[in-house]
């Protein structure tokens, strides 16, 4: 078929490509021809694709050709996959302001209905102003028919048309997907979103009994309280290998919150990985974290652990008291992460303890330990890290971050340097040395130095920066 003047394509890459990698990148923000559809179609039509990825930038962002055609970008993209049954892999990324983007949705999930060899869907829906809560709902209905579904992957962020009724719509389609294994679902400042949508949406993920990992992230909703979480169980999720929870932003829980969180937990004989995250929540205090420490407890199986505290002024160093008893249980615990960033009333003392209560955790394989603009902690507090760390003899990853400080100065730097200088069998390292206000150029640069050396000293070791 003779290629139609304009198309920003040829004919021998793409079939090359498809017929190489058995995957299609579908992205008509690159489609300038008036009327590609049908030259398209007939391109893909005898290729056996298993994976097809849709992917189009922010409307404002185009121009005027572009946004021509993406109104009937995603017509033809149902008819893709249509044409290929077969089809194990779907991911759509979806950015902008759209003229009618429920429509769109309607013809994306008219395009899902012959999939039914469908294992993995991500659909990412960003920035968008016009999808509504009945557009959702009838996407999430045709989802419910794909039996063969495993993956799935929802997120949607900056939507002020999408309510509590919205979260209410997608968790009775939710709790028909008996069949998924894994769940990612990502709501980010949806500031509509309401504790009904998010109870139900809480109590819908206990019906999927044979979930074994679930990610449930409700960021930045203003509306969101402690309410939203008295329906949280995974009790019944017995196959349950991990679970990361994230409710950053949601200023309005308490403490209570992480409470009813973690009893959710209890009784889960196989977890092996749990991430919490927490930032930006006033009446968050110690009482929160012995709610964790006390369900941790319960979950000997556990060897992966992630709290994130940022910015929770009610936590002090008296946090940290409960947590001596814990390690000593979790004795295939290989990876901790700690973050209390800008939790200002941390001292020396609070590390002091921690310090302690770590350098029991013999097991450990990865340790990363992260106090930025904790304005009280000084090089004792440093040195005490250090000391930890030097005495973990199996440790192969280690993090440290004691960034924007005007309490830590070359000593500090000289101590880091003299732990990575002692320990060889490191594979990995990640430093934040940002805003370290009270450090020297000389101090620093002997720091910078010692770090080039250790590149040279071990090949194989990976040293990363975190901003």
């Amino acid at each position: 078929m003779k290629q139609k003047k304009g198309a920003n394509f040829s004919e021998e890459p793409l079939n090359k490509q498809i017929s190489s990698k058995r995957f299609l990148h579908y992205n008509p923000k690159c489609m300038i021809d008036p009327n590609p559809e049908a030259l398209y179609l007939q391109r893909i039509k005898r290729t056996q694709i298993t994976k097809l990825i849709f992917s189009s930038k922010d409307r404002e962002w185009m121009s005027e050709g572009e946004r021509d055609t993406l109104k009937r970008a995603v017509q033809p993209l149902g008819k893709v996959a249509r044409l290929h049954k077969n089809i194990k892999e779907f991911f759509i990324s979806w950015r902008g302001n759209f003229e009618s983007p429920d429509k769109d949705l309607n013809h994306l999930a008219h395009g899902l209905k012959g999939l039914r060899s469908l294992q993995k869907l991500t659909l990412k829906v960003g920035f968008s102003q016009k999808i509504t809560d009945k557009g959702l709902d009838y996407f999430m209905k045709e989802l419910t028919r794909l039996c063969s579904l495993k993956n799935l992957s929802l997120r949607l962020s900056c939507d002020e048309r999408i309510s509590g009724i919205g979260l209410i719509k997608i968790s009775r389609s939710l709790k028909k997907m008996v069949f998924l294994r894994n769940i990612y679902l990502y709501f980010e400042n949806l500031s509509q979103a309401t504790d009904k949508g998010a109870s139900q949406m809480n109590s819908s993920l206990n019906r999927l009994i044979r979930l074994e990992d679930v990610t449930l992230m409700i960021r930045c909703c203003a509306q969101i309280t402690d309410v939203s979480l008295e329906n949280m169980g995974f009790e019944r999720l017995v196959f349950l290998r991990s679970v990361y929870l994230d409710f950053g932003g949601c200023c309005q829980l308490t403490d209570k919150s992480i409470d009813l969180m973690t009893q959710g937990l209890k009784k889960l004989p196989n977890l092996q990985a749990m991430k919490i995250k927490l930032f930006g929540c006033p009446g968050i205090s110690n009482l929160g974290l012995h709610f964790i420490w006390r369900i941790m407890k319960n979950l000997p199986s556990l060897r992966t652990v992630s709290l994130t505290f940022a910015n929770c002024l009610g936590i002090t160093n008296a946090g940290f008291y409960d947590m001596k008893k814990v390690l000593k249980c979790l004795t295939l615990l290989k990876k901790l992460r700690i973050e209390f960033c800008k939790c200002l009333k941390i001292t020396d003392d609070g590390l002091v303890d921690l310090c302690k209560v770590l350098g029991e955790a013999v097991s450990l394989e990865n340790l990363d330990i992260s106090f930025g603009y904790c304005s009280k902690i000084t090089d004792k507090g440093v040195k005490e890290v250090v000391d930890c760390m030097s005495k973990l003899q199996h440790l192969r990853k280690i993090g440290i971050d004691f960034s924007d400080n005007l309490n830590i100065h070359d000593t500090s730097l000289k101590n880091i340097s003299q732990l990575l200088r002692s320990r060889t069998s490191l594979k990995k390292i990640t430093l934040c040395t940002a805003l370290l206000l009270a450090t020297t150029d000389e101090g620093y640069d002997d720091f910078v130095e010692e770090i080039d050396n250790l590149k040279i000293k071990i090949p194989d070791l990976e040293i990363k920066y975190r901003n």
